[in-house]
């Protein structure tokens, strides 16, 4: 799948579980870096998270952050054992919209996970909002935090989160 179309030509930080060497399609010239996260999870005001994003804004020169959406998994396990308040557990959705038969399951699976994975993306950026220094330069117009997930076809990116707003069809209905 391209980035390029979300990179543009700003130094940019991307944030993804995906091993680097299948970006093949993205033209690096020392303004596009990656930083490989496992299992899709950042980790709420973790040392050396903090030391290695103002590296990349500060010493980089970075204008730009993109958290892709994990492609394994496992992110979805971990949300399940979480207990704190952004746990996806604590999502209620509105389902009477979604409702055709009585005998009909609720949610398809498929649907579910995307609806998942797009809250997982939302709260993995507010995360990173919740550190100072990026909130502050993104206030000054200085950096651009993106958050984009892979469509339910699989074969395209779509953005749902854009300097702390978040906009995505399939939560936006509940």
């Amino acid at each position: 799948m391209n980035l390029n179309t979300h990179i543009d030509s700003e130094k940019t930080l991307v944030i993804t579980d995906t091993e680097v060497h299948t970006w093949e399609n993205i033209v690096f010239a020392d303004r596009v870096f990656f930083y490989n996260i496992p299992e899709g999870m950042l980790f709420r005001y973790n040392p050396q998270q903090q030391e290695m994003l103002r590296h990349h804004i500060y010493e980089k020169g970075c204008s730009q952050i993109i958290y892709v959406s994990p492609k394994h998994p496992t992110w979805l396990d971990a949300g399940r054992n979480d207990e704190s308040i952004h746990c996806l557990n604590h999502l209620r959705f509105n389902l009477s919209a979604l409702l055709r038969h009585q005998k009909d399951d609720v949610i398809r699976p498929a649907i579910r996970r995307q609806m998942l994975l797009e809250l997982h993306v939302i709260d993995q950026c507010n995360l990173l909002l919740d550190y100072f220094f990026i909130r502050k330069k993104v206030e000054d117009g200085n950096l651009q935090l993106k958050g984009i997930v892979t469509q339910l076809n699989g074969e395209h990116f779509k953005s749902i989160f854009s300097n702390g707003i978040s906009y995505n069809d399939l939560l936006s209905l509940n």
